[in-house]
């Protein structure tokens, strides 16, 4: 075994909150359920691949041939011929997808917790040699579809002023469900009256968010009812749960929860929402503990610790603290709790891909509660890279056993024992090129994976039964199968860390890697060509004379290019350019074109027309936005690619109020240089909204929406100041100065001061060329609300702000503030 270099003391934070599983009642046992039948794969000299394992309801059944078929050669077309069986009988259609793969296509979903076994008839697809089996035996099983509901604690909102409950939550399937189906399975009743649901219009993977709003608070303790039937959906899973709905006069605590990971805290909820001008200190404390620190939200108190805790506390609850109203709590409180265990877990600390070096290529990941764990790596060889991009991107698996070959598997020592753990999140580094030998002309798959013999979660006493009943999953090859489960995997047992059930691939981590330094970024479109601009990761200068092979879908090369001084190459866009292959002596770097492939521009404004028949428009006004009455100036510009605009080329526009009523139509038949300017006028007594003007250019057509609108302008002036540029840990001194426009006092308005927090690159004008940020850590943006109360008859407040302890931050910290009066 290899001892890791851990990189010491170092944690990272995201806004990620531990998710706390309820587990459903089951209406039945493990030991009701029908069992899967034990794994059949037959060996033959032909066959590559045959579905098998565990597989959704959803899925195909595949097979893959060592060799071409002989007997059928209708490629991507339907085979009549019966050529497999299933038992259960499954009915649907068998296809050809290429001349060495077959697939069939169920007609229905599968039924989930079934055990399939096939015969395949290879005599009906191969000329057999004498004596070879003509059938070939293999099995497959389908995910039971089980039901877990996790509600989470009540919240309070305000609406006409009356208080509400609102009660928000997960429903998780263990298997694909349709969105239609899966919002039938969970009703809420408060005093047997049905409440509404309400859904996203959407399903993420197989997790469904739920949020019921409305829920009244009477004068006196009531429950809501979850009930849930899984029977629509083909699952026997069914249950219910209550949830307490506090009094309407009531102010008191609801109940408490212990977040372990990413950051620890204390979640304190109460019945009403609590008054944010409060000084918490002293009000909530957790005995033996100081240094803490105070998030509000509505009705809920975050309690964060200065350090990671562990072991039992008391939460001391002075009965001074006050709701919005002004009710204080009746008397104090004492709650007895324990801060628990962080779950053993392993993350990377990022998703790239490319690995830069020489002598050393290091991958680095995070583990926590863990002695050891798996690393297993199967190399994709560089004559296949071309054959596994058609299915997949760079960080794809499907089909990977046609193309990858395991290469090393090791067990790696993180913590020696028990004593040495601290429960925290340690950081430790792989050196690929101390384990293999890195040619740097394929892609590694590296998968990190931890068996509980590795596990350092405390389960002295905890037993847990399920563990030795038979499980209907199918377990696999613990170093082999990407979807694997262990040996007595229970659904309802998943989330324990003290069960074998939790130790499944979803909490295996895994990632695609080159160890290359050779950059490639390409622009361009497939009208306008492509352009390839290479760097050396190393030294960021430009790489010339690279050699750029371009290859299509059909892994055929298009052309070789190479790159000039600034490391520049021009592709052509004639024959579909999809993969661009990058070759420096034994170093190699790949790059796959197309729109599914290029960066998301999500968060910039990139709108635009197709151009056609060459013709362009740019469209702009006056101003952005105009009122009722007002005369609209709108200039269009037109270019012809392919002409010059005639002087006297003729343009018309139509102007549509918010109701698509035609308002005016305007032509015009003189342009300079192809601008055309226009006057349009509205009435006072128009509507407001968006307005369309459509522009009509020979026979196209082009629009812009205009805003018509009734606007208040800005009535305040607002400066926020601080004595110190710097803003360091402890107290800072802030001043809020509000003026009205017309000169007046802004006296005893209501104001609220928010922050974001932010990380941004630490520098020194001495040292421009150091790097001074820990890369190691990870801090995620963080938003806080810094000031809450009102301005005194000068329209100014004096404040201090005091952060968190960020003591996981990687470097200096960029605040942004929003101020609201």
């Amino acid at each position: 075994m290899k001892q890791l270099k851990s990189i010491s003391h170092v944690s990272i934070l995201i806004s990620v909150f531990t998710i706390l599983f309820l587990s459903s009642c089951d209406n039945y046992g493990d030991k009701s359920q029908k069992k899967s039948k034990k794994v059949i794969i037959n060996e033959s000299v032909f066959i590559n691949y045959a579905t098998s394992g565990n597989i959704s309801s959803d899925d195909h059944i595949n097979i893959e041939f060592s060799r071409e078929m002989e007997l059928i050669k209708n490629s991507g077309g339907l085979i009549e011929e019966d050529i497999i069986d299933f038992d259960p009988e499954i009915k649907g259609k068998l296809y050809l997808k290429n001349p060495s793969a077959i697939e069939f296509i169920p007609d229905e979903k599968l039924k989930n917790g079934e055990s399939y076994e096939a015969v395949l008839d290879l005599s009906k697809l191969f000329v057999l040699p004498e004596g070879e089996e003509a059938d070939f035996d293999f099995s497959f099983n389908i995910f039971p579809l089980r039901i877990t509901v996790s509600p989470n604690n009540p919240k309070v909102y305000v609406k006409d002023k009356q208080q509400f409950n609102s009660l928000d939550g997960t429903i998780r399937f263990s298997d694909l469900v349709d969105y239609n189906n899966a919002i039938k399975v969970l009703k809420a009743y408060q005093n047997n009256i049905e409440l509404h649901i309400d859904y996203p219009n959407f399903m993420t993977s197989s997790t469904l968010n739920f949020n019921i709003q409305g829920i009244k608070r009477a004068y006196k303790e009531e429950k809501v009812v979850l009930k849930w039937d899984g029977s629509e959906i083909g699952s026997k899973d069914s249950g219910e749960q209550e949830i307490t709905i506090a009094a309407r006069d009531a102010f008191k605590l609801t109940g408490i929860r212990v977040v372990e990971t990413p950051s620890q805290y204390v979640e304190v909820s109460f019945s009403d929402p609590i008054d944010e001008s409060m000084n918490l200190n002293g009000l909530i404390n957790l005995s033996g503990l100081t240094n803490l620190k105070y998030d509000i939200n509505t009705n809920k108190i975050l309690v964060y610790t200065e350090q990671h805790e562990s072991g039992e506390r008391d939460l001391i609850i002075n009965k001074e603290l006050r709701n919005i109203d002004g009710k204080s709590l009746k008397s104090d409180t004492t709650v007895n709790f324990r801060f628990g265990q962080v779950k053993p877990q392993i993350r990377f600390i990022d998703d790239g891909i490319i690995l830069p070096g020489k002598e050393k290529w290091l991958l680095t990941f995070e583990a926590v509660n863990l002695t050891k764990v798996d690393v297993i790596i199967h190399e994709i060889f560089a004559n296949n890279v071309k054959q596994f991009m058609q299915v997949n991107n760079i960080n794809g698996n499907y089909q990977l056993q046609r193309v990858a070959q395991k290469i090393y598997s090791e067990q790696l020592d993180l913590i020696p024992n028990k004593e040495s753990n601290l429960g925290d999140w340690e950081a430790f580094e792989i050196d690929l090129a101390r384990l293999i030998d890195v040619s740097e002309d394929g892609i590694y798959r590296v998968q990190l994976k931890f068996k509980k013999d590795y596990s350092l979660f405390d389960c002295e006493g905890k037993t847990v039964e399920n563990d030795n009943e038979y499980s209907y999953y199918s377990s696999g090859d613990y170093y082999n199968d990407e979807y694997y489960y262990p040996d007595g995997f229970h659904w309802s047992d998943k989330e324990n860390p003290c069960s074998v059930s939790y130790y499944y691939y979803e909490r295996f981590i895994t990632k695609n890697v080159i160890p290359t330094n050779i950059g490639l970024i390409t622009k361009g479109n497939s009208e306008a060509g492509y352009d390839v601009f290479a760097s050396d990761l190393k030294s960021t200068e430009p790489i010339k004379s690279l050699k750029i092979s371009v290859f299509d879908y059909q892994q055929q090369l298009l052309e070789e290019v190479y790159t000039d001084g600034q490391g520049h190459a021009k592709i052509s866009n004639e024959n579909d350019p999809w993969l661009l292959i990058a070759n420096r002596g034994k170093e190699y770097s790949y790059l796959k074109i197309g729109d599914a492939n290029s960066l998301s521009y999500s968060r910039f404004d990139t709108k635009g027309i197709t151009v056609k028949d060459g013709i362009k428009s740019f469209i702009y006004g006056d101003r952005g936005v105009w009122r009722p009455g007002d005369t609209l100036f709108l200039t269009m510009i037109v270019y012809d690619e392919n002409n010059d605009i005639p002087a006297k080329h003729p343009t018309t526009v139509e102007l549509y109020n918010p109701n698509s009523k035609l308002i005016e139509k305007y032509s015009l038949s003189k342009n300079e240089n192809g601008f055309y300017s226009f006057k349009l006028k509205t009435s006072a007594d128009d509507i407001t909204g968006v307005w369309l003007a459509k522009f009509r250019y020979g026979g196209s057509e082009f629009t812009k929406r205009l805003r018509i609108e009734n606007i208040k302008p800005n009535r305040l002036k607002i400066d926020l100041s601080f004595n110190d540029k710097i803003l360091k840990k402890g107290k800072n001194k802030a001043k809020l100065k509000v003026k009205w426009l017309h000169g007046g006092i802004a006296e005893n308005l209501k104001a609220t001061v928010d922050a974001t927090v932010r990380p941004m690159k630490t520098s020194f004008e001495a040292y421009e060329n150091y790097n001074f940020d820990d890369i190691g850590r990870y801090f995620s943006p963080d938003d806080i609300r810094v000031f809450n109360g009102e301005l005194d008859s000068n329209g100014e407040k004096s404040f201090d702000i005091e952060f968190p302890p960020y003591n996981r931050a990687p470097g200096e910290l960029k605040l942004s503030f929003v101020s609201r009066v």
